[in-house]
């Protein structure tokens, strides 16, 4: 209310006021006059000269009113001289506006094809990313196959050439058992005892003397004779580097004699004296080996799955650390009699059950791998 009362031109009002009121008088005026003087124009009679006179004063008003307004009024001389160009360009405005109402309407309906062409491709893109999901989850499992595959032709290529070294060793053997009766085979293992951390030079000396004599009651014991009959040598230079590298150590070692090479009745007795680190590989109740047992198959031999177990657990070992025998490639032994009653009672079971070898103290790297035949149904 307070913006229309300042917006408007209330001089210009006034002045048209005024003016319009002035013009009317000073035609009143004039008009008396010729009306009195009886004067007469264009051969009319006084009266109607003087309605002629007031006609003309309130043309004379309306044009000065006209002409005031356009003055000062730029609307009025758009409302006045432009109204119909106006009129056109409001009517080709208002056609553009329908044509764009209609772009609009049509815009938006390709818009709203556009998302849902959209949605159909994220879906579809989302279906797509669950088929490589699964495909990746394929991929990773096949990995996993891939990997246990190789894992299994490297413990068959690790067996074959243990076996291959036995054979080798074998016939070596044989060949000398043909030039005369060996009674201690080369790297046969005649004594061995461990030596732990910071033992001083002179215990190891000590550990070392009594592994002699351990060696010499094995000797004797193979040839059928007394201890002191026997007569052991080891090089001097082999002895000074084991109780150089096991005396105050920090950490566990242990020292084996071995035959030099194949001895024979008569032959003199030459050891090797060797030295290595010692590391615990099992703790006592550690499972070495599982595998599921199946006595309810058709064919199946309790005595000859036992056997595999065991060569299997024997690889295992050797790849796990513990050292093996040098001659026989074994790392332990297992009581008969417990090797008899766990194919004993798998050949009772008739679904099937895990077999475990269970260790049953700790086992360090010198060995001998001491362990129990666990049967879980």
């Amino acid at each position: 209310m307070q913006s229309w009362i300042s917006d408007t031109n209330w001089g210009l009002i006034f002045m048209l006021i005024i003016g319009s009121g002035l013009l009317s008088w000073l035609g009143d005026v004039i008009g008396m006059k010729f009306g009195k003087r009886r004067v007469s124009l264009f051969g009319l009679r006084p009266k109607s000269t003087s309605h002629v006179i007031t006609a003309f004063t309130g043309i004379t008003i309306t044009a000065l009113t006209v002409v005031i307004l356009a003055s000062f009024s730029e609307d009025v001389r758009t409302t006045l001289f432009s109204l119909k160009y106006i009129q056109n360009q409001l009517n080709e405005s208002r056609v553009g506006l329908m044509e764009s109402r209609i772009k609009l309407d049509s815009a938006q309906t390709e818009l709203e094809d556009s998302l849902y062409q959209l949605s159909q491709q994220e879906a579809a893109l989302e279906k797509s990313r669950g088929e490589v999901d699964l495909l990746n989850l394929s991929l990773n499992t096949l990995k996993n196959d891939k990997q246990l595959l190789e894992d299994e032709r490297n413990q068959l290529q690790h067996s074959v050439d243990l076996l291959k070294n036995e054979a080798h060793d074998l016939r070596i053997d044989l060949e000398r058992i043909r030039e005369g009766t060996i009674v201690i085979r080369v790297h046969e293992v005649l004594a061995q005892d461990v030596v732990l951390p910071n033992t001083s030079s002179a215990d190891v000396m000590t550990i070392m003397d009594n592994m002699r004599t351990q060696a010499a009651e094995n000797i004797a014991d193979k040839f059928g004779t007394l201890p002191e009959n026997i007569v052991i040598t080891i090089s001097q230079d082999a002895l000074e580097k084991v109780v150089e590298a096991s005396s105050n150590s920090a950490i566990r070692r242990y020292i084996r004699f071995s035959a030099e090479q194949n001895i024979t009745s008569d032959s003199s007795v030459s050891l090797t004296c060797d030295s290595w680190a010692s590391y615990l590989i099992y703790s006592e109740g550690d499972a070495v080996l599982r595998r599921v047992a199946e006595p309810n198959l058709e064919g199946f031999d309790p005595e000859q799955f036992m056997h595999t177990f065991l060569r299997e657990l024997r690889f295992k070992a050797i790849r796990d650390g513990i050292s093996p025998d040098p001659v026989t490639n074994f790392v332990g032994s297992l009581d008969g009699q417990k090797f008899y009653e766990a194919v004993e009672k798998l050949a009772e079971m008739k679904s099937p059950v895990i077999v475990n070898g269970i260790i049953t103290k700790d086992i360090y790297t010198e060995g001998p791998v001491s362990l129990r035949i666990l049967i879980e149904e």
